[in-house]
C-alpha cells in the first residue's frame, strides 16, 4: 500500500484509500494503516481540488461520497484478486 501511495498516481492512491476504507469498516486499522489512509486522502483531495478548482473540503466530500457508494456496493474485499469484479468507475469531480 505504501508503494502505491509513493507513485503519486491518483488512481493508485484511490485504490489505497478504497482498500483501507473497506478494511476500516471490517475491523480496526493499525496506526500505520490509519496514517496511510489519512495521507492518501490528503493527497487525493489536494489533487482533486487543484484539477476541479474547488476547495479542499469540497474535494474531501467528493472522496467521502465516492467511498460510501463504492465500498457499500461492492460487498467483496477489494484487492488484486477482485480487480475484474470491481467497479472501475472514476471519482466524479462535480
Amino acid at each position: 500500500l505504501k508503494e502505491k501511495l509513493k507513485t503519486g498516481r491518483p488512481r493508485k492512491i484511490a485504490e489505497v484509500i478504497r482498500d483501507l476504507t473497506w478494511l476500516k469498516r471490517q475491523s480496526h486499522l493499525s496506526p500505520t494503516d490509519t496514517r496511510l489512509l489519512n495521507q492518501g486522502q490528503d493527497v487525493l483531495a489536494t489533487e482533486i481540488a487543484l484539477v476541479t478548482d474547488t476547495k479542499l473540503m469540497e474535494a474531501r466530500q467528493m472522496i467521502d461520497t465516492a467511498l460510501t457508494d463504492t465500498v457499500n456496493s461492492e460487498g467483496v474485499a477489494p484487492g488484486p484478486e477482485h480487480q475484474q469484479e470491481q467497479s472501475t468507475a472514476p471519482l466524479h469531480y462535480g
